[in-house]
């Protein structure tokens, strides 16, 4: 599905250690509704169905359900990203009217380490405020960022999104920019949290969105073809029209390339102008990949893979791809039985085909693939203890 991101602003309530995003502009801007407007009316003309606000904190915009209503009135699906600590009645009855999502951040378990790493002493009222989107019959997810100081608390964290009514949980590795640079992760640590999300995912199948599986053999060339997509940032997939009124094809790119637009281009041709840049470099990439990259029979269609983790190593565009995602989920994979594999491609598959957008199926997020989720069932009469970690190996997150 083709989304947009708005940042609608550059503040935020929290201080999170590893993000940085508030640090960007001191004197707080907040994005006018008109360009708003002139954003997602562009947007809409060029074939994008989802509007995601994020900031900041995108609730302390002052208009901000204005702005959630302005986009489904455009026919918008509408995303929320926030850190859950303001949910008043006023956004949740607009929430309510536009049917929207909402992803709440929630990194630790534990309030002490939740004031250390946000700089705010509000673990409590995230919780609570997760309660009121559940009460209020509002379809909420957990977003978690994992560094290798909090992966021991993933199994709890799904286990805590589970019992207060989360439709889903969702694991993101941590980017080595902005309040966390010099965190570049490696291939072990990859390794050890899809090995702790595959096993949650296991342990917990009967409580999972999931159809009956296909072949095994059609299975298997379903996971390579989600695993070996090019690059979506900056495409008819996703783009990002950040505060100043720039478009930009990812958030975890250096302002400094060529990828973002200039500031004073309308936003259609601000849209286009990412396009066109990204397409430039990924037609740079093709055929001068270096590493194992080059020689992989995958690379004319996954033109290296995602760009993230260049930045985070210092490497240039066309290096060796230091995560490579189909190496980490193979080898991942043969820590579980034929059967276990079986239904974890099923079950990847079940959301991979509500997650790709037919005009453009050459290309993905591998930082929103379903290996990072799990896609709760809905149930009216949810059993909060039905959800266990017990299957989930210790060396899985030691």
């Amino acid at each position: 599905m083709s989304n947009i991101d708005i940042n609608l602003t550059t503040t935020c309530n929290m201080t999170c250690s590893f993000c940085g995003s508030w640090g960007f502009s001191k004197e707080g801007a907040h994005v006018s509704l008109e360009v708003v407007a002139r954003a997602l009316d562009a947007a809409a003309e060029l074939g994008y169905t989802i509007a995601t606000m994020t900031g900041g904190e995108p609730t302390l915009h002052p208009k901000f359900n204005d702005i959630i209503c302005m986009a489904y009135d455009r026919g918008f699906m509408t995303l929320v990203t926030t850190n859950g600590l303001r949910m008043r009645p006023e956004m949740i009855e607009t929430f309510r009217h536009c049917g929207t999502v909402i992803r709440v951040s929630l990194h630790t378990l534990d309030p002490e380490r939740h004031r250390v790493l946000t700089g705010a002493p509000t673990h409590h009222r995230v919780i609570g405020n997760m309660e009121k989107l559940r009460d209020a019959g509002i379809p909420f997810g957990v977003g978690c960022t994992i560094e290798e100081s909090n992966i021991h608390e993933g199994p709890g964290i799904a286990q805590l999104a589970w019992r207060v009514g989360a439709s889903y949980m969702r694991f993101s590795p941590v980017v080595a920019i902005r309040g966390a640079e010099g965190s570049a992760l490696n291939e072990d640590f990859y390794r050890r949290l899809l090995r702790t999300v595959f096993s949650l995912c296991i342990t917990n199948k009967d409580l999972l969105q999931y159809r009956r599986p296909q072949m095994p053999s059609q299975l298997k060339n379903q996971t390579t073809h989600m695993l070996t997509r090019t690059c979506a940032a900056g495409s008819p997939l996703h783009i990002i029209h950040d505060c100043s009124g720039r478009l930009q094809p990812c958030s975890f790119l250096p302002e400094d390339t060529r990828l973002y637009s200039a500031p004073e281009l309308p936003p259609g041709e601000g849209i286009q102008s990412c396009w066109i840049g990204m397409d430039a470099l990924q037609a740079s990439l093709r055929g001068n990949l270096e590493g194992k990259c080059g020689a992989c029979e995958f690379a004319d269609v996954c033109l290296g893979g995602c760009l993230a983790p260049k930045v985070d190593h210092q490497l240039s565009w066309n290096a060796e791809q230091p995560l490579c995602m189909k190496d980490l989920v193979d080898e991942t994979l043969k820590y579980f039985s034929e059967a276990q594999q079986k239904f974890l491609m099923g079950y990847w598959d079940t959301l991979y085909a509500r997650k790709i957008d037919q005009r453009n199926i050459g290309k993905n997020c591998v930082r929103h693939l379903p290996v990072w989720e799990l896609n709760f069932r809905p149930a009216w009469d949810r059993n909060p203890e039905a959800f266990s970690t017990v299957g989930v190996p210790e060396c899985a997150f030691s």
